[in-house]
């Protein structure tokens, strides 16, 4: 009786401990709101908070700020369950897909009831007290304060090691970031970088990226000490003054837009140098999108120009006399008159047809052949006549 008794006591202590694992404590989201709650487990890939009222909240990991994400993954280690910690981070990252993959197809993500989505698919960053709300707009531009994306850096970045929250490490340099929070890096000897979720990494690997952004974005992309007015000589060639996002200045004239670089022609001689596209100013940046955009107009325009005037004089031969607008002189308005010189004779003359024979060659041909028949004629009978001779013998 004394055991049943004691067990009877024991599983209620038992079932606390396991579902309260630590008190309330204020959760971020990635938005900034905030909910007071305590870390109830996880399940189905995302973390359960418990508030005060017993009700209960199911939030994607990345949903969350980096020290909560810290707080958890520190919390699941020490309890030795990082077959739980898996499991978030593989829901982030397949999440992650899904949303970049709906980007590309133009296809809208469907948000839960609020940041820390008690239902549904929640959409990051999104406010607590908002009603539902989908698409493109609820992705925050910045996670973890990393600005999203960062398509190219002015500076390649060297092979570091890199380290995701598991313990696992790799050697790569850092590209960029891209939508909706993946991290660009390109491994030793690899051609082109691969995607990994931002919520993997540990918070040193996070920090590094920011002092890097920070770095890269203040470095100049224009050597310094060439910005000047410019000349009548200058302004002649073309020429006008650009800017980088540092503030330094050069003068050039804009020859064109490869890829992600911007060649201009600098200097008295106008040397070609190229430049990272990403570097200029944002003034800079829309003078080149509006000059691209005119230069590719005006190339459209004179190639189908081209084209309607080869169709038209294609057209116009095809359809033989009485056309418009050929070269040849025109006949008292009943057509036009096509002129002709033969390359074997000389022969000169005009035709109502695009395609005509010489009739001086024409001519010369049939009175060889006459000549040809005359001769046959006077020469049968004699062959005839020998021949016969010949049997008589």
């Amino acid at each position: 009786m004394w055991g049943c008794r004691m067990r009877v006591v024991l599983i209620p202590v038992v079932c606390l401990a396991l579902t309260s694992v630590a008190g309330a404590r204020t959760w971020t989201a990635q938005g900034g709101e905030t909910l007071k709650a305590e870390f109830f487990g996880v399940k189905e890939g995302k973390v359960v908070l418990k508030q005060r009222s017993n009700k209960r909240k199911y939030v994607p990991l990345e949903n969350l700020s980096l020290d909560d994400r810290d707080y958890i993954v520190q919390l699941l280690t020490s309890k030795n369950r990082k077959d739980q910690l898996k499991a978030l981070l593989t829901r982030a990252n397949e999440q992650r897909k899904v949303v970049s993959a709906s980007k590309t197809s133009g296809e809208d993500e469907v948000a839960g009831t609020d940041g820390y989505g008690s239902s549904g698919r929640s959409t990051s960053g999104q406010p607590l007290s908002s009603g539902e709300a989908s698409g493109e707009d609820d992705e925050p531009k910045t996670m973890y304060g990393l600005p999203i994306p960062v398509d190219e850096l002015i500076q390649e970045d060297k092979p570091r090691i890199w380290t995701d929250v598991l313990g696992q490490t790799t050697a790569a340099s850092f590209e960029g970031l891209a939508e909706p929070g993946h991290v660009l890096l390109k491994a030793v000897g690899s051609y082109s970088p691969q995607r990994f979720t931002l919520t993997f990494f540990v918070r040193s690997d996070i920090e590094y990226i920011a002092a890097y952004l920070k770095e890269d974005g203040t470095r100049p992309v224009f050597p310094s000490g060439l910005g000047h007015a410019l000349t009548q000589t200058e302004q002649g060639k073309g020429y006008r003054t650009w800017t980088d996002r540092s503030g330094a200045r050069l003068n050039g004239k804009f020859l064109r837009k490869s890829g992600k670089q911007v060649a201009l022609g600098v200097g008295e001689d106008g040397e070609e140098q190229s430049y990272p596209y990403t570097g200029l100013s944002d003034a800079d940046k829309r003078w080149v999108d509006a000059e691209v955009k005119r230069l590719s107009d005006a190339n459209r325009a004179v190639a189908a120009a081209r084209t309607n005037r080869a169709s038209s004089m294609l057209s116009r031969l095809r359809s033989g006399p009485g056309s418009s607008g050929h070269d040849g002189a025109r006949s008292g308005g009943s057509g036009f008159r096509y002129e002709f010189r033969c390359s074997r004779c000389g022969h000169e003359w005009t035709g109502s047809s695009a395609f005509e024979k010489c009739s001086a060659c024409a001519a010369r041909l049939e009175r060889e052949r006459a000549e040809r028949a005359t001769e046959v004629t006077v020469h049968t009978p004699i062959t005839s006549t020998w021949s016969s001779l010949k049997r008589r013998d």
